[in-house]
């Protein structure tokens, strides 16, 4: 048969498979946990991209010292009950390959453009779906491109080229 998925996400099944002793339950169990853990740092991401737009958010990089606000968003985020029925119960892996997007995103608002296309590629190589959003990156990165900050720019996104060729060659690798 053919699995439609990337070769990351089929060292990750491996993975878990053989973590779980070839039992299902236990594999069920640790996927879902393992979902979880996706959907916390999914919230994570998402809390220090909005404390990126937002002043009142912005003093929680990881907790620091706005624990209202903090508490407030993942009571708000691990309320969602399509995240948690998709994620959790159902075990869909979509987190995976969208924790990576908002890592690329974040990456990216913070001028670390070193880490955007190894963030993305990883997104790749886990489902395919993000290898339509590098075209908005490559011309985000192009924007942000001047005579003060060419050759930096250009140094970290060659850089970054050649960590996410290194990623795709060890994905690849029988």
């Amino acid at each position: 048969g053919s699995f439609s998925y990337g070769p990351i996400m089929a060292d990750i099944f491996s993975w878990v498979y053989n973590l779980s002793g070839d039992n299902p339950l236990v594999f069920i169990l640790i996927w879902k946990i393992f979902m979880l853990l996706v959907l916390a740092g999914c919230g994570v991401l998402t809390i220090k991209l909005a404390g990126l737009f937002s002043p009142a958010v912005s003093g929680v990089p990881l907790l620091r010292d706005n624990h209202k606000v903090t508490g407030a968003w993942f009571m708000l985020w691990f309320a969602q009950p399509i995240f948690l029925f998709e994620w959790v119960v159902n075990g869909h892996f979509d987190g995976l390959w969208l924790i990576f997007l908002l890592l690329a995103i974040y990456a990216a608002h913070t001028k670390r453009w070193w880490l955007v296309m190894p963030a993305l590629i990883v997104g790749v190589w886990i489902k395919f779906i993000p290898v339509l959003i590098i075209p908005f990156f490559v011309l985000w990165w192009w924007q942000e491109l001047n005579v003060a900050n060419w050759k930096k720019s250009l140094a970290q996104m060659g850089f970054g080229l050649a960590v996410s060729v290194l990623i795709t060659f060890l994905s690849w690798w029988p």
